[in-house]
């Protein structure tokens, strides 16, 4: 566990003090439409706007108490009390809010046992260096993205690598039912079109959960194995056209592109990118352009 809340305990806000608010009328911005945007992407389970920030508020100062005793730090129960209070006050009036990430994240057991990478709006990652790990950022890409986090990244790697024809593994290949074992499965494909590891005989979804079963650690519903195997498939064709050709920025968009679609196909989950290229890279100026729409 990241913060260890099990030897520590949880900072809570006192229940008569959050009994005022219980039945409070919410102020939203922009009536219905901000509810609606509320509910549909940070209340958790059913939440309430004030459970919602309860949630935020403890967790915030629970991972500060945590730190501070882990630290042999000052920590005063009355300040921080005080101090939580009017963060909880200023942010149920919309004084304040942390980001999306934060309102979806903020004091759930995910956060306290992975770490905060789900509290990121966004990241950036390059692939300078593909040519001794070829896989490892679009790896890191889906699993922020899987995270809800918007990642960038550069294509930097473009001709540093050539693809050449995968060795083929007898055994076959189990995908396990996580974070991990999806990015596992992408990491062995790419890995394999570079000499890093030899594609399976076969991918094995058998343990992933089926479609709409409940993400119980970070919320939402599960996809089931076909955004997966579909990915997997467009990785497969895309590679087999580049047999022989070193890396281009067309190919290092298309796998983050490919990686992100199969992550906003699950449940809650939402992919954003942005591309970095070089300002003389005609084919990157040229990726979104529609060649059924070129004329002479």
């Amino acid at each position: 566990m990241v913060i260890d809340i099990d030897r520590h305990g949880q900072f809570h806000l006192p229940a008569d003090y959050l009994e005022a608010y219980r039945h409070r009328a919410v102020q939203w911005g922009f009536g219905p439409l901000s509810w609606v945007a509320y509910k549909r992407s940070y209340s958790r389970s059913g939440e309430q706007w004030w459970q919602t920030c309860k949630r935020v508020i403890e967790g915030t100062f629970t991972v500060q108490r945590v730190y501070c005793r882990e630290n042999a730090l000052p920590w005063d129960n009355e300040q921080a009390r005080h101090d939580a209070e009017s963060a909880y006050d200023r942010m149920w009036a919309f004084k304040w809010t942390p980001p999306g990430r934060g309102l979806w994240a903020m004091g759930t057991r995910h956060v306290y046992e992975r770490g905060g990478a789900a509290l990121n709006n966004c990241g950036f990652v390059s692939t300078k260096d593909i040519a001794g790990d070829y896989a490892s950022p679009f790896v890191w890409m889906m699993q922020m993205a899987m995270l809800g986090v918007g990642v960038g990244f550069d294509t930097r790697g473009k001709g540093l690598v050539t693809i050449q024809r995968p060795a083929r593994s007898e055994q076959v290949h189990i995908v396990q039912d996580s974070r991990e074992g999806w990015s596992e499965a992408l990491e062995r494909l790419l890995s394999s079109y570079v000499g890093q590891a030899a594609l399976p005989a076969a991918w094995d979804f058998s343990r992933i959960r089926p479609r709409r079963a409940p993400l119980r650690s970070f919320g939402g519903f599960a996809s089931g194995p076909d955004p997966l195997r579909k990915m997997l498939e467009r990785l497969e064709d895309l590679y087999d056209s580049y047999l022989g050709r070193r890396t281009d920025a067309r190919l290092i968009v298309d796998t983050m592109n490919i990686a992100a679609c199969c992550v906003v196909a699950g449940g809650i989950r939402r992919s954003a990118q942005i591309a970095f290229g070089d300002p003389d890279d005609t084919q990157f100026l040229d990726l979104k352009t529609d060649s059924r729409k070129v004329t002479e």
